[in-house]
């Protein structure tokens, strides 16, 4: 894995909030494997978005996560969490991706070797 891929394995733990192992980051060819990893992540709690407008919209919980810089959005239903909309996931990841390598446009089949450009 070069130094490209390391600094976006890296700022994609940021914004989620979790811990990618170097297994999984070697297995995540294409940008749908991260997407999928992350929603997998999230459905066994380990995803811990950064909560984006600093008060929480009504309806949601927050409490503070497992950084004391990160907090747990979750919308809960019945006592149970409601899990992240993949949709959110792949625009956030998105958004991660075009900032650190520098791209304009990310799709989910990208790989990113041969279409992104990584090293």
């Amino acid at each position: 894995m070069g130094l490209d891929s390391i600094e976006l394995v890296l700022a994609i733990e940021e914004e989620f909030g979790c811990s990618i192992s170097d297994a999984d980051a070697g297995k995540m060819q294409t940008v749908r494997n991260v997407i999928d990893w992350l929603v997998e992540a999230d459905s066994d709690g380990r995803l811990f978005l950064k909560l984006l407008p600093q008060s929480p919209p009504a309806g949601w919980w927050a409490k503070v996560g497992h950084m004391a810089t990160k907090y747990e959005v979750k919308e809960w239903w019945n006592g149970v969490p409601k899990p992240v909309p993949r949709d959110l996931i792949k625009e956030r990841l998105f958004a991660v991706i075009k900032e650190q390598i520098g791209v304009k446009e990310v799709w989910e089949e990208a790989r990113f070797v041969q279409d992104l450009g990584m090293d």
